[in-house]
């Protein structure tokens, strides 16, 4: 299973013991080793600590049929009040998905969106390591912090970009941080948003990445940094 839906899965089930009023606002996991697709998993949830407007929750994704560990979050869960605003990035120019062919995605994961690419859809090609990529659910479900986590995760690793060929390259940690409002999520939902990713560094079989996830609308919805284990082949 892809590193967005664990990160999803692991979302949902700290949103599932909240408090009310409060949502998702970080998640940090680690990918400790890889999740089979239809086999017999666990997922485990403890509050770490119960504040009046933060809450932090300890995730994991529990491999039964080894009886380890496969995947562990932190989540932060936070109310949400009115203070000063800011946003000093701004969305890059696009053409907009409308005048851009529909792009299949080998994972069975991604069946449930659908994508186009506005930029860095060849791989493998020596180029560089940045992508955008128009992404809608096809479903009529609201966008919500799981989707959001699902879809931060759908770029393919920046070492794709730089290698001759295709190998196993790894996420080993992601980090999602959420600034979209209530109004921006259901502004948002059914609508296509946009995943900007760029490579930061890779070196010594460590690849590092950072990416925005951006409502048509120009608002910054949320951010990621991940990190992936690149070996040589």
């Amino acid at each position: 299973m892809f590193g967005g839906w664990t990160a999803a899965l692991l979302t949902k089930a700290a949103l599932s013991l909240s408090a009310p009023g409060q949502s998702v606002t970080s998640l940090t996991i680690h990918y400790m080793k890889r999740v089979p697709p239809g086999g017999a998993l666990r997922v485990e949830t403890r509050c770490l600590r119960r504040g009046r407007a933060l809450s932090h929750w300890r995730c994991e994704l529990v491999d039964d049929n080894h009886g380890s560990v496969a995947v562990a979050a932190h989540v932060i869960l936070g109310q949400r009040v009115k203070t000063e605003c800011y946003q000093d990035q701004a969305m890059p120019k696009t053409s907009g998905p409308e005048a851009l062919p529909s792009t299949e995605l080998s994972f069975p994961c991604f069946k449930i969106i659908e994508t186009r690419f506005e930029s860095g859809e060849k791989w493998f090609s020596g180029g560089s390591t940045g992508s955008l990529i128009w992404a809608k659910f096809s479903s009529h479900a609201p966008l919500d912090a799981p989707r959001l986590a699902f879809l931060s995760d759908i770029s393919p690793p920046r070492s794709f970009y730089v290698m001759a060929k295709p190998r196993p390259t790894p996420t080993i940690m992601m980090t999602l941080n959420i600034f979209a409002t209530e109004a921006e999520f259901t502004e948002s939902s059914r609508q296509f948003v946009l995943c900007e990713m760029c490579g930061t560094r890779m070196e010594e079989s460590n690849s590092g990445a950072v990416g925005r996830i951006w409502s048509r609308q120009g608002k910054l919805l949320a951010t990621t940094e991940q990190l992936q284990w690149t070996p040589p082949s």
